[in-house]
Order: C-alpha cells, then structure tokens, then sequence
C-alpha cells in the first residue's frame, strides 16, 4: 500500500538514503500503475488479468507487452479478511479497470474516500454477502484446511460487527 513498502537497512546506513531509495521501490503494483499512466493498451483490464497480455521483467523492474503467443494466469497474493484495509485495496484491484494510483482507487463518481473501505462502500460492494464470498473462492484455490477454518471464524467475528 501507499508508503508501506517492506525496506531493508544495514545498521551503519543513513536513514535519508534509505528513505530515498524506499521512495523510488519499484513492484509489480506501482509499475502497473504507472505502466496505466503512460499506455492505455492496460486500462481495459484488472490487475490481476495484467499479466496475461504483459510480462514482468524482474530485473527492469517494468511491465512490457508480451511478444510471445503464450498466455499466461495472473496471481495475486491471498489477503486475510482481518487485514482491513489491505483486504479491501484486494477487492478493488480485481473490479477496478485500468488503475493508474492508490488515489484513483479510491475515486468513485468523482469523490475521493480516504479509504479503500469506504470507496468498495461508495461502489456497493458492501451491501452484500460479496466480500466475503470472493474472499473465500480465492482462499480455497490454495489455502489449507487449518486456513479456511480461520477465516470462517474472521467472517464470523466480522459479520457480528
């Protein structure tokens, strides 16, 4: 998420250095934004169906068109139910077309929310059981017994909230 990037300093580093080169960390996700910002070939699809017509080139750190026939299957990372605001930045990277910030993501019908809670609210995706039906498609594909158990139990604390 925004200014939330894992970052790896060695004891005698200068912070300053290590704040500056946390700023300009590159993942996959920031480069599909900014990938969105520059080119509109990605802006008809989600995050995580980027990666069938693009390909990541690890060392470049950059998303370019894929020039091989091969197709291939995104993937994003499972995300915990209880990790509010990231479960619901989750949500909205698999319906939201053509992402070009964190802030775009949280724009709907022209308001801003200050969370990404609040912008899945403004689209609807609160109103029902959706949530937590998505959550547990993705959860079944390769999540174990013990895991699926929990967040049964994470639905369930939520549900009485």
């Amino acid at each position: 998420m925004l200014r939330q990037h894992k970052v790896i300093l060695n004891k005698n580093e200068d912070l300053a250095i290590v704040a500056e080169r946390a700023a300009y960390q590159r993942t996959t996700l920031t480069t599909y934004f900014a990938y969105n910002a520059q080119h509109a070939d990605g802006r008809n699809v989600v995050y995580a169906d980027f990666p069938v017509n693009h390909v990541w080139k690890i060392r470049e750190k950059v998303w370019s068109v894929r020039q091989q026939g091969e197709k291939t299957i995104g993937r994003m990372y499972f995300v915990q139910l209880a990790t509010t605001e990231r479960f619901f930045l989750h949500l909205l990277l698999i319906i939201v077309l053509g992402v070009t910030s964190f802030e775009h993501l949280r724009v709907v019908d022209d308001t801003e929310h200050p969370m990404f809670q609040d912008a899945c609210g403004a689209l609807g995706l609160l109103l029902d059981n959706a949530k937590w039906d998505t959550c547990m498609r993705e959860a079944c594909i390769d999540q174990d017994a013990k895991r699926l158990r929990n967040l049964f139990c994470d639905f369930s604390y939520y549900a009485l909230l």
